[in-house]
C-alpha cells in the first residue's frame, strides 16, 4: 500500500517505515529522526529495521492536540521554520507543541 499524507488513519498499516511515517506526517526525515530519538515518537526495532506502530503515532497526534480526521491535508510548513500538526505546531526543539494562536519566541 502507497501511503500519502492524505492516507486516512484507519487504513495505516500496524507498523510503518520511517518513510512512511515521514510522508504521512509530512515533516522532514531529520525531523522525524528527532521526534524518535527524544522518544516523542517510540519505534520498534524488528532485526535491522526500524518501524513505527501506529499506535504510537495516535498518542503523539493525541497529545499534541490533534483530531484524527480524513488524513494530513492541513499540514503545512509553519512560519519561523516550525511545523504544523493538524491544530499545533512542533517548533523542532525542546520547547515541543505550541497552540498556532500563541506567540512562541524560540
Amino acid at each position: 500500500m502507497l501511503i500519502t499524507r492524505y492516507t486516512p488513519f484507519e487504513e495505516l498499516p500496524e507498523f510503518l517505515t520511517a518513510e512512511e511515517t515521514h510522508t504521512w506526517l509530512h515533516l522532514g526525515r531529520s525531523t522525524l529522526y528527532d521526534l524518535r530519538r527524544r522518544g516523542d515518537i517510540p519505534s520498534s526495532r524488528f532485526g535491522r529495521v526500524v518501524r513505527i506502530p501506529r499506535g504510537a503515532l495516535q498518542k503523539f497526534l493525541a497529545g499534541n492536540g490533534h483530531e484524527q480526521g480524513q488524513g494530513n491535508d492541513s499540514r503545512a510548513d509553519a512560519p519561523g521554520g516550525g511545523i504544523l500538526l493538524g491544530h499545533a505546531q512542533f517548533d523542532g526543539g525542546t520547547a515541543g507543541v505550541t497552540p498556532p494562536h500563541q506567540e512562541h519566541h524560540v
